[in-house]
């Protein structure tokens, strides 16, 4: 750089004084800026200033007014070039600090949305172990002690557990944007596990849980647990609905795999609950949305992230006074 700017400055001595080649000064200025604080170039400006004022007093060819002008002219443009770049440069600066803070909040927001996701996943299966333990205290606590029922009540909450640790398991490969576990299972399989996992739980809250399984239904691929997550959703979050309904009503809530087509399957979640106005059918995918009074909101936005990274596809296929339908369907492997 140095000898870049003696170049010009020889250049500028020796050529007539209508030559401005101390406009070239410039190109010192845009190299400083990317090499030095702001502070030392500026004070290479100074320096390019210098050298033009004093080759126009060595020039000793040409006419003096048109050099003098070209002197004024030659400085004012390396001034104004500094001011320019030196304010582009501090505006891409104040633009890095703010992607950086940028990153950094949605990274913050990412941990707390795993957060939030890990407490509503995780309260699943502990309601379930609570539960499953009351109940293996009631059968143990009868008059004669109810083995079989106790045993059965052990075995949830082994089950749940175990589902407790997948869930941690799955939400840590999320974090580290590992790739999930992928297996070929039945849906039906899957509906008959969580059937069986909450039913006696709704029957004690007056619910009646079905299931309606089409045979013969084509496989599904891709990570088992977090299918079993969303059905388990969607029927816990009918049970919420039919729970705003009054005890003595018919309250139901019907499970239903079918066959779309020769490449899709279906599952259906059916309530008789109160419906689901259109407007909040509209929102009840997004995060952080609820109608529960402590409801987090995450739950069916986690419920659309898997299983649109399934291939799939959820919605509501039914809204109103008459109850609500929620039903996705995953690609089928024969």
């Amino acid at each position: 750089m140095v000898l870049l700017a003696l170049l010009i400055f020889v250049l500028d001595t020796v050529t007539d004084m209508e030559i401005a080649m101390a406009v070239f000064y410039i190109v010192i200025i845009l190299l400083s800026v990317r090499i030095f604080t702001a502070r030392q170039t500026v004070l290479v400006a100074i320096a390019c200033i210098a050298l033009t004022i004093l080759s126009f007093f060595l020039t000793v060819s040409g006419a003096r007014d048109a050099g003098l002008v070209n002197c004024a002219i030659s400085c004012t443009a390396i001034l104004v070039c500094t001011y320019l770049v030196l304010k582009t440069e501090a505006a891409e600066a104040a633009a890095r600090e703010a992607r950086a803070q940028l990153e950094h909040a949605a990274h913050l927001t990412a941990v707390g949305a795993l957060g939030v996701s890990i407490a509503h996943e995780i309260g699943q299966p502990l309601t379930g172990i609570t539960t499953s333990a009351e109940a293996c205290s009631r059968w143990l606590d009868g008059n004669p002690p109810n083995i079989d029922r106790a045993r059965q009540a052990v075995t949830r909450i082994v089950g749940d557990a175990n589902r407790a640790r997948d869930i941690v398991v799955r939400m840590r490969q999320f974090a580290r944007k590992s790739p999930s576990p992928s297996e070929r299972f039945g849906l039906n399989e899957v509906v008959g596990e969580l059937v069986e996992r909450v039913g006696d739980q709704l029957a004690g809250q007056n619910i009646a849980l079905q299931a309606e399984l089409e045979p013969g239904l084509a496989d599904v691929e891709g990570d088992r647990v977090q299918i079993e997550q969303v059905g388990l959703n969607l029927i816990l979050n009918a049970a919420d609905a039919l729970s705003q309904t009054q005890r003595s009503r018919y309250r139901t809530i019907v499970v239903r795999t079918r066959s779309v087509d020769d490449s899709n399957v279906m599952l259906e979640v059916e309530d008789t609950g109160p419906g689901v106005s259109a407007k909040t059918a509209d929102q009840v995918f997004d995060a952080f949305f609820t109608t529960k009074a402590h409801g987090l909101g995450v739950g069916l936005a986690i419920s659309r992230s898997i299983i649109e990274a399934h291939g799939g596809k959820i919605w509501i296929e039914r809204t109103g006074d008459t109850g609500t339908v929620f039903a996705l369907r995953l690609p089928g492997r024969k």
